[in-house]
Formats: C-alpha cells, sequence, structure tokens
C-alpha cells in the first residue's frame, strides 16, 4: 500500500454500506452485488460536478477510501445494523438513505503511478431520501 493509500486508511474511520457491480437484468432493471460493509470519509458537502456523459449534476457528499468503486454504485452513510431487521436491501434504489456515485476522481500522489487518491461524489437518486 502506497503512502497516500495508508493516509486515507487513516482518515477512512467511517462505516457505510456498499452495493457493488450494477448489472441490467435485461429488463431495464439494475440488480447489485449483496451489500457489505466498508470504511470511508464521508463528507456532507454540497457541489456541483460533472458526471461521465459532461452532465452537471448536484452530489450531496463527498466519499475518499480506498475501495476502488464505479459510477452507478451506491453507498448508504452508517452500517448493516442501521437497518431494521427482514429490510429488503436486495435493490438499492429503494433504500432510503442510500446515494450513487454519480463520478469520481481517483489522483496519482507526487512522483506516483500506483498510489492514488480516490474521491467519489455521491447524488441522491431515489426520492425517498
Amino acid at each position: 500500500m502506497g503512502v497516500m493509500e495508508n493516509v486515507i486508511k487513516k482518515f477512512a474511520v467511517q462505516t457505510a454500506v456498499y452495493w457493488a457491480t450494477p448489472t441490467n437484468d435485461g429488463d431495464g432493471n439494475m440488480t447489485y452485488d449483496s451489500p457489505v460493509e466498508i470504511l470511508v470519509r464521508w463528507d456532507d458537502k454540497t457541489q456541483v460536478v460533472t458526471d461521465s456523459s459532461g452532465k452537471e449534476r448536484t452530489s450531496n457528499a463527498e466519499i475518499l477510501t480506498n475501495q476502488e468503486m464505479v459510477e452507478e454504485e451506491f453507498l448508504y452513510n452508517g452500517s448493516l445494523a442501521d437497518f431494521p431487521s427482514g429490510q429488503d436491501l436486495s435493490n438499492p434504489k429503494t433504500v432510503e438513505g442510500a446515494y450513487e456515485i454519480i463520478t469520481k476522481m481517483k489522483v496519482p500522489a507526487v512522483k506516483s503511478t500506483d498510489d492514488f487518491v480516490r474521491t467519489y461524489f455521491m447524488g441522491r437518486r431515489n426520492t425517498t431520501n
């Protein structure tokens, strides 16, 4: 692990629930891997960012983590224990408080080709949060 990744590891002490690998089910809906907990630094911060298609969007949170993630995956600021027993967590779009990764920034550390700072910008996807 590189120097910057070690720094991020020290700052990323908040738990987030992460839904990875969005896959189209063929009917226009997305399926996701089962949610898991990861460590992040979650900053509630409203700002306008440009997504990969060039569209300006409002980001409601900025996330630092060593976890490699992609657009359209989801995070929830908290732990799996925060959800009521039996709640369906298979679709993050229906989970109140889940945020979609709308764009990301991956910047190499100075004089490095394999040590990165990963920043993710989160947007509210569904209308219940």
